[in-house]
């Protein structure tokens, strides 16, 4: 019987591989934002069916939009 390593990065992690892969799913989705607007980027963001990214889109882009309106920054 084997037994599941005890050091994670022996291991490959799967979290990982996801967390990896919302954050480049992320990445592509502000960089619609910035070319083409807010708008088309979360009409993407609504095609995956995945409420974790629109959250997280909408997390990033209000805090883009605080920082580049906060005065005195």
């Amino acid at each position: 019987m084997e037994y599941p390593s005890a050091h994670p990065q022996e291991a490959p992690d799967r979290s990982q591989a996801n967390e990896a892969e919302h954050a480049a799913v992320i990445d592509r989705l502000l960089e619609i934002a910035r070319a083409k607007g807010t708008g088309e980027a979360i009409l993407e963001a609504q095609k995956l069916n995945n409420p974790h990214i629109l959250d997280e889109l909408h997390d990033r882009l209000s805090e883009s939009t605080r920082q580049q309106n906060a005065p005195g920054v």
